[in-house]
């Protein structure tokens, strides 16, 4: 998953379920509500610049908006519920002047009824929503509050939302030159500022998140291209072919060219 705001979903308005085996997730952020449960390993989370580990059974709650990233530690397997906003107006509602205290609640017979009331949701996946499902949304949202408790936003809800509009700018910009002194000049902060603040609230430095973005943007056009690598690199927004490797190596565990071979594509244009 890319990160960006995913306004695909501003539409939707069906829960969305899927289950995600070794994967990490870029610093994101959507308007509809994503829970996230652990089945095994272990899992890395930022949440509003907030960092936790989920352990087997642990749940995590991602409230509207709120700008999140997941990374394996090891190997993890986890399933995530994307519940529409639309559709839970009243809690939507609630959450306008109000975040939750915790992002995520530890393994414990809470999380266990939690869990049962979310394997009922499975079925209405993708399916036109009823009052039935509706129902039992609110009612995992409400256990969720009882356990973590909620506190009014602070001044970091300005952070937030500057945080927002720079994940935007990025996956508008990524494929082309782009460095710390072009967001300070976009967004009139200092770029030491800005620096400090992505590296606390996304968990990873600028230039790494730009290059995983870049590198995504290369496996696709790897898988469905017959681009040279060359092309590819600069598609991607890559400057060097040191750089592009160095990225996708460390994103993908293999080479641009170890990854073109493995699709039966090596006799194309290096």
């Amino acid at each position: 998953m890319q990160a960006y705001f995913e306004s695909y979903r501003e539409y939707d308005k069906k829960i969305q379920y899927h289950v995600k085996n070794n994967e990490d997730c870029e610093a994101h952020f959507h308007e509809n509500v994503e829970i996230v449960h652990l089945v095994s390993g272990c899992l890395d989370v930022t949440v509003r610049g907030m960092k936790r580990r989920l352990f087997p059974g642990d749940i995590l709650l991602v409230s509207c908006y709120e700008p999140h990233s997941y990374v394996t530690v090891g190997s993890s397997e986890w399933e995530s519920y994307l519940l529409p906003a639309k559709m839970i107006p009243q809690f939507t509602e609630l959450m306008k002047d109000s975040m939750f205290a915790e992002p995520m609640v530890e393994y414990s017979s809470r999380t266990d009824e939690m869990l049962k009331y979310l394997e009922i949701l499975k079925p209405y996946a993708e399916r036109d929503l009823s009052l039935v499902p509706i129902g039992y949304m609110y009612t995992v949202l409400g256990i969720f509050v009882e356990e973590v408790g909620l506190c009014k936003k602070t001044n970091n809800k300005e952070s937030e939302l500057l945080l927002q509009k720079i994940l935007v700018y990025i996956e508008d910009h990524y494929r082309e030159p782009l460095a710390l002194s072009d967001l300070s000049e976009a967004f009139g902060y200092h770029k030491d500022y800005l620096s400090k603040m992505f590296n606390a609230c996304v968990g990873c430095g600028f230039n790494h998140y730009v290059n995983v973005l870049r590198a995504r943007y290369a496996h696709k056009l790897l898988k469905e291209t017959g681009k040279s690598l060359e092309e590819i690199l600069v598609a991607s927004g890559f400057q060097s072919m040191k750089t592009f490797r160095r990225a996708f190596s460390e994103h993908y565990g293999i080479t641009p060219y170890e990854y073109r071979r493995s699709l039966g594509k090596e006799s194309e244009s290096q």
